[in-house]
């Protein structure tokens, strides 16, 4: 184990330091025990869900069903695994491997390149399966909002700066954040949404850096589209949590209060999967869309 979390600790240190042109901040120690479970996605039929980290002292994309009984592991020792995402037929998932993205089958196999430039993290598949979201984190000469299309293999931007990609259930929409700065100065974040066809962009929700100085580490959207989950550090020292926003009121209220990233809804959009990451507690945990009823489904040994 100790190998494996030397391997993982170096490459989130590489990860922290090509992210800091679209303003990824490095936060507390526990951000390092986010990494080792993260990036939780139900399957489409809500049955399953992976998630990239260290399990077992095993550190490669793991599955679990939704009791958290444990499924299997593929990508051991493929180096820094970011977002694993289920293609919509629950048979292949999507992953960036050392900031490049691919594509696999569940049990491992036809590993295919889809990128090279080692600089595109946090992948989402479009629920019609023909593109892939995704944050590149390097602006040379662009950075930003990117889609692969499946159809011609080709790359677009689609906003400059934005980051955490997610998709509205027709695959039209893409949810997004970028940070606000003024003169240097961080100034906040704000969600936008923008249509993949008519790119036109709307802003949804700012949270201000006044705003007990949550410093934004994830966003996603809910299945119908009127809720932001996000999760942000703040204080000192700095400490992660789970906020929710209530799009049609402009509400926004905590609801993790022991640690808490990577958030992510079930389809129906009635469970929460997400990180724990209060250092006693590590691991994924479930919860319902209100913040209630929370549960463990892992723990770092099984």
């Amino acid at each position: 184990m100790k190998a494996n979390t030397i391997k993982l600790i170096s490459f989130f240190l590489l990860f922290l330091q090509i992210n800091c042109s679209q303003g990824i901040e490095p936060n507390d120690d526990n951000r390092l025990i986010a990494l080792l479970q993260t990036g939780a996605q139900f399957s489409s039929d809500g049955q399953k869900i992976v998630f990239e980290g260290l399990y077992d002292s095993i550190y490669a994309v793991h599955f679990i069903d939704i009791s958290g009984n444990y499924l299997g592991y593929i990508l051991k020792d493929y180096g820094f695994l970011s977002s694993p995402t289920w293609s919509p037929d629950n048979k292949k998932i999507a992953v960036s491997i050392n900031g490049n993205l691919y594509t696999v089958t569940t049990n491992g196999d036809s590993l295919t390149k889809l990128t090279n430039n080692g600089e595109d993290f946090f992948c989402n598949w479009s629920p019609d399966g023909r593109y892939i979201a995704y944050t590149k984190t390097i602006c040379d000469p662009e950075c930003g909002i990117m889609l692969y299309d499946f159809s011609n293999g080709t790359v677009s931007l689609k906003t400059k700066y934005g980051s955490y990609a997610s998709w509205s259930s027709d695959s039209k929409r893409v949810y997004y954040r970028t940070n606000l700065n003024q003169n240097s100065s961080y100034m906040g974040f704000v969600f936008r949404r923008i249509g993949i066809d008519i790119l036109q962009k709307d802003s949804l929700f700012y949270v201000k850096s006044a705003d007990g100085g949550l410093q934004l580490v994830d966003c996603t959207i809910s299945p119908d589209e009127k809720e932001i989950l996000f999760a942000a550090s703040y204080g000192s020292p700095a400490r992660m949590n789970i906020w929710k926003i209530i799009l049609q009121t402009k509400e926004m209220f905590q609801i993790t209060y022991d640690g808490g990233n990577n958030p992510s809804y079930n389809p129906a959009g009635d469970k929460i999967v997400y990180t724990n990451t209060n250092f006693n507690e590590g691991g994924l945990w479930i919860m319902s869309e209100d913040g209630s009823n929370k549960q463990r489904l892992t723990k770092l040994n099984r």
